[in-house]
């Protein structure tokens, strides 16, 4: 839930993540949208046309092997 009285709005409905581009002057090509729910994260990053990544919240050494690729380890 937003903590934004003026969203009113919870996921796939973008506006709360629409409020937060506009906040912080970020432009939705700007962007990549992480979560781990396909039907409310990426239905929300989709209505925006903002980069979505899944992950799986089981998977507790994703964001080390993410890091290390990133890094070109």
């Amino acid at each position: 839930a937003s903590t934004d009285a003026s969203v009113n709005a919870l996921k796939p409905n973008a506006k709360g993540l629409a409020v937060l581009l506009d906040k912080a002057n970020i432009s939705a090509d700007e962007c990549l949208y992480i979560g781990d729910r396909i039907e409310r994260d990426g239905e929300c990053a989709k209505r925006l046309n903002i980069q979505y990544l899944n992950v799986d919240p089981n998977d507790h050494k994703y964001f080390i092997r993410l890091t290390n690729q990133l890094n070109g380890a």
